[in-house]
């Protein structure tokens, strides 16, 4: 994959929530490592040097979190380049679409978006992080 086009509760390019993780694997090929997300068990997929990371629920293995870094090219929101641009104004942007995100330690929660960002409040790609989320997943 090159393109990283996000869609709200969907999924990122042909990588949709709600798949089986076999499917998964199918479509982009087996994953470099994979560990388990304590406590809930859940299982984490790891790509492209840990800048893809697929997260599958403890109970069906179904995907649940697809989350990307910025060693990823591509990635896009509704025309945000979401690496590419500066960071505060990539929140801004988000804040447009979503006037009322929640703000749990640093983690920007639009769920009206169905994504999460991470260190946009400054321009160090290295704590940078956007994740998109299954409907219902994030909401309490």
């Amino acid at each position: 994959m090159n393109d990283y086009l996000i869609e709200s509760y969907v999924g990122v390019g042909p990588i949709k929530l709600g798949m089986k993780r076999d499917d998964v694997h199918a479509l982009i090929g087996p994953p470099k490592s994979s560990s388990t997300a304590d406590p809930a068990e859940d299982v984490v997929d790891y790509w492209h040097a840990n800048s893809l990371q697929l997260t599958f629920s403890e109970d069906v293995r179904e995907l649940v979190e697809i989350s990307l870094y910025p060693g990823l090219d591509g990635v896009e929101f509704r025309g945000i380049k979401l690496f590419e641009e500066r960071g505060v104004d990539v929140l801004k942007q988000l804040r447009d679409l979503d006037s009322k995100p929640r703000v749990i330690t640093g983690v920007s929660i639009f769920l009206q978006l169905g994504l999460a960002v991470a260190g946009f409040e400054h321009d160090e790609d290295d704590d940078k992080s956007v994740t998109v989320f299954a409907h219902g997943l994030w909401d309490e």
